[in-house]
């Protein structure tokens, strides 16, 4: 069975200021089947960043989580890794179209180029109020 690991680059260009990363994880049931590919893919996405770098790290079950923000030195690269290894893929929702949604909105506020990257099966099971 061939395996494929989906992910997007959204890449959203303002003209000046610090580049943002933004890392959405999906950490639903559905994505725990291939839940060492994608934290293999957020470490390599984080690896490839500069110490100098702005990032956040947003899980995405039935709710839309940030678990880290900030500059990549050292110590927060770090931080933001053991976030990624502990990650628990055991959510029954995924709101996939809040967390565009709050990515979006956390972009427009910034100034400067910026990257969202998604990390999904692409299975979106949104809460039952959820507008998506």
């Amino acid at each position: 069975m061939k395996r494929i690991i989906l992910f997007a680059v959204l890449t959203v260009t303002v003209l000046r200021g610090q580049p943002r990363t933004l890392i959405l994880a999906d950490i639903s049931r559905s994505e725990s089947a291939r839940a060492r590919d994608s934290r293999a893919e957020q470490q390599r996405v984080l690896a490839a960043l500069p110490d100098t770098a702005w990032c956040a790290l947003y899980t995405v079950g039935g709710q839309v989580k940030l678990q880290f923000q900030g500059v990549l030195d050292p110590a927060h690269r770090a931080e933001v890794l053991r976030q990624v290894q502990s990650e628990q893929f055991s959510q029954p929702n995924t709101a996939l179209g809040e967390a565009i949604q709050e990515a979006l909105a956390a972009v427009a506020r910034s100034a400067g180029p910026n990257r969202i990257v998604l990390f999904t099966d692409g299975q979106a099971r949104s809460v039952p109020s959820s507008p998506y």
